[in-house]
């Protein structure tokens, strides 16, 4: 009858998980591994020499929106240059990238003039990015500003929000899922 008292692993884990998830629940809330996470990267990324960044970011971004470079869709930005700043709230870690678009492909080039820059911390271009907040609460509860020339602000804004994620590479169609669901697990647990 001594082995009807001993719980079974399930039960153990179930109740190791009980025990643990207020202090996950703490630890997260104070953490915010996802945006501390971007941020890190984006401080690495900045500490790279400008020329490999704008390299890295055009390779990047020629890839994601390769079906929407072939179909004219990003024609509107050839002679004009789209600022995206990615702010930190303690200013220690602002990253700005000046994108174009020239002989079909996007560049991205530092000395270009920005028409427009659109900015945002780096948990509204998660949520953005993972398209788990619509761009317009971004924009209408201030986490998401456009400066300069709005329209074209707006025509980005529509371009990225109208995203059918499964027109991306595969290899990126898997990373908006995973960080889908992350941002998911965070505001579940009452991140941000």
């Amino acid at each position: 009858m001594i082995l009807n008292r001993i719980p079974s692993p399930k039960q153990c884990l179930d109740n190791a998980k009980d025990a643990l998830a207020p202090s996950v629940h703490r630890l997260a809330i104070q953490t915010k591994p996802l945006e501390k996470s971007l941020l890190a990267s984006s401080w690495l990324f900045a500490k790279l020499p400008q020329p490999l960044q704008a390299k890295l970011l055009a390779r990047l971004l020629n890839q994601a929106l390769a079906e929407q470079i072939d179909n004219g869709e990003l024609d509107f930005l050839a002679q004009r240059c789209c600022a995206i700043e990615l702010k930190d709230e303690s200013k220690d870690n602002q990253q700005r990238w000046h994108i174009g678009f020239a002989e079909q492909a996007l560049i991205v080039d530092a000395s270009l003039q920005p028409d427009v820059t659109i900015s945002a911390t780096a948990a509204a271009f998660l949520s953005l990015v993972s398209q788990s907040v619509d761009p317009d609460t971004l924009f209408f509860q201030r986490q998401l500003a456009i400066e300069g020339d709005v329209e074209m602000g707006l025509t980005i804004k529509n371009l990225l929000d109208a995203l059918d994620e499964d027109e991306l590479p595969k290899a990126w169609q898997a990373m908006i899922k995973q960080l889908r669901r992350l941002v998911a697990f965070e505001s579940a647990v009452g991140i941000g």
